[in-house]
């Protein structure tokens, strides 16, 4: 799916997901081909709210490739969202243009297990995303668990971090 987003955010499809074929792949390269920057400011709170409600299929990870040229007010809260959602989705983040938000790019990235990468004005995208669109595609584990194999009185004193570990790639 594509999620065009600023003030506001639209999406392509309905579904957070759609079979790949000739007319969905139309449909897209039609929206490509004509998307402009033109939803005003970088809202990217509620697109990702979307799709954390729109839960992958269990056993498998969420690979989303996030493209953006500016920066947020609500750092924490998406980087808070972002972190809630790591367990099944992973964002490649990439900065376009000339100040896109560094903190707020390779936040998406890290706080996800994923990538990013900034890419300068006047610079080809298709590149930079045929090379995370490769990282992206690289097989995982998700949903993984620890189970400690020690007695209730050692266990007590020991603490997994991270508490929610996150998809292994």
């Amino acid at each position: 799916n594509i999620i065009r987003f600023g003030s506001d955010y639209r999406t392509l499809f309905n579904n957070v997901t759609e079979i790949y074929n000739k007319q969905n792949a139309r449909q897209a390269e039609q929206l490509i081909s004509q998307m402009s920057a033109d939803l005003g400011g970088t809202e990217l709170l509620r697109p990702l709210q979307w799709l954390q409600n729109q839960a992958p299929v269990i056993g498998h990870s969420r690979q989303i490739l996030l493209l953006t040229d500016g920066e947020v007010s609500n750092v924490t809260e998406v980087m808070n969202l972002c972190r809630s959602m790591s367990t099944s989705t992973r964002i490649f983040s990439f900065g376009l243009g000339h100040s896109p938000s560094r903190s707020l790019i390779k936040g998406l990235a890290r706080s996800t297990n994923g990538r990013f990468t900034f890419i300068p004005p006047g610079t080809s995208v298709d590149v930079h995303v045929a090379e995370q669109l490769q990282k992206a595609h690289e097989p995982c584990i998700t949903n993984v668990k620890i189970k400690w194999n020690i007695s209730s009185l050692t266990s007590s004193k020991l603490q997994t971090i991270p508490t929610i570990i996150p998809t292994v790639y």
